[in-house]
């Protein structure tokens, strides 16, 4: 279950990374330089069309519910283990 827990744990920390950097690579930078009326549109208007940025952003969710349910279920678990166990 550690296992388990630590996967799903480095999922969502790299899938916050990369949108982190996304974020910040196309809405940072597109703020800094001016973007020019033009036919196409500006980059993180389509970056934030794009299905990848639509998979790390699904990822990120679940990754974050499925991690929330395991510190749930981790307590519940805490809660019915006796203390004391008998051969201690």
């Amino acid at each position: 279950m550690l296992r388990i827990f630590l996967g799903l744990f480095c999922l969502t920390l790299l899938a916050n990374l990369l949108m982190f950097y996304y974020f910040y690579r196309y809405l940072i930078l597109d703020s800094l330089f001016s973007w020019q009326e033009s036919s196409t549109p500006p980059p993180f208007k389509a970056f934030l069309e794009s299905r990848f940025y639509k998979n790390i952003f699904t990822l990120r969710v679940v990754g974050f519910k499925i991690f929330l349910v395991m510190v749930r279920l981790k307590k519940i678990f805490l809660i019915l283990t006796p203390t004391h166990h008998p051969f201690i």
